[in-house]
């Protein structure tokens, strides 16, 4: 009896002594695949690594999803390049050891602004006169025929760069877009006055549906002013002009400012 409880005490002794492993091969004690890496700035050139701990020779390959658009993954685990759009993505990274054995980890990676001056605005088609005056307004719908046809207009916000001109124009000339913005959810749309420009007692102005973020064009033009709000910055107004079916912008008006023109 004496004998069995000291094998007992050392099978017990041996137990405690084996101490827990972790890795890819299933607690086979192999390393572990590192997919920790430092957020990527908006606009700044990035590099990041994946690494095994502990380290031995791995080639890296993306196995499904997608990196930040604007970076890629190098065979040797090294992220690069330059983030060009803002927000998060996820991916499985795989590494493939010399012994032909894989370890699989996820990885998100969520591009931020940094330094970059992102401001928030929305595509803007406006034409643009001769001499450089805006016609119109910043979005504009066309009444139903003649001309181009064009009766509805989606409202779009999104985060943007300056361009090339380093001027913010709030969606409109060179400006880079760099994200998405969803009304009701990151940004705000208010509707303000409308001014028809045909005269009469018809009250026919465009109108909003907030689901799918439209306007559509009445029968009467005109012009809505509007606001638009993103937490964070000051609120924007900006116009809404609904023009007529022949429309064209022609130029510069004698008495000054654009001309509305026929379209052929």
């Amino acid at each position: 009896m004496g004998a069995m409880r000291c094998l007992l005490a050392l099978g017990i002794v041996l137990l405690m002594g084996c101490p827990e492993t972790s890795g890819g091969f299933g607690g086979g004690g192999g390393p572990t695949l590192v997919t920790q890496v430092p957020a990527p700035n908006l606009a700044v050139p990035y590099e990041g690594r994946l690494a095994l701990l502990p380290e031995e020779p791995a080639s890296f390959a993306l196995e499904s999803g997608a990196l930040p658009s604007g970076l890629s993954l190098r065979e040797d685990g090294l992220i690069s390049g330059t983030p060009d759009w803002l927000g998060g993505s996820s991916s499985v990274v795989r590494a493939t050891l010399m012994s032909g054995d894989t370890l699989r980890a996820d990885l998100t990676l969520t591009v931020v602004p940094g330094e970059a001056p992102v401001f928030p605005g929305f595509p803007r088609n406006a034409f643009v006169a001769a001499s450089g005056s805006e016609l119109l307004g910043d979005l504009w719908v066309r009444l139903a025929g003649g001309g181009e046809p064009q009766t509805e207009v989606a409202f779009e916000p999104g985060m943007y760069l300056p361009g090339p001109n380093e001027l913010a124009e709030g969606g409109g000339g060179d400006d880079a877009r760099v994200g998405d913005l969803v009304l009701g959810a990151d940004a705000s749309l208010g509707l303000g006055q409308w001014s028809p420009s045909n005269g009469g007692e018809s009250q026919d102005p465009p109108t909003w549906d907030p689901e799918t973020a439209t306007f559509t064009a009445g029968e009467q033009a005109g012009r809505r002013s509007l606001s638009f709000g993103v937490q964070g910055f000051p609120t924007e107004s900006i116009f809404l002009g609904v023009v007529p079916p022949d429309w064209c912008p022609n130029g510069d008006h004698p008495r000054g400012g654009p001309s509305p023109g026929v379209c052929e």
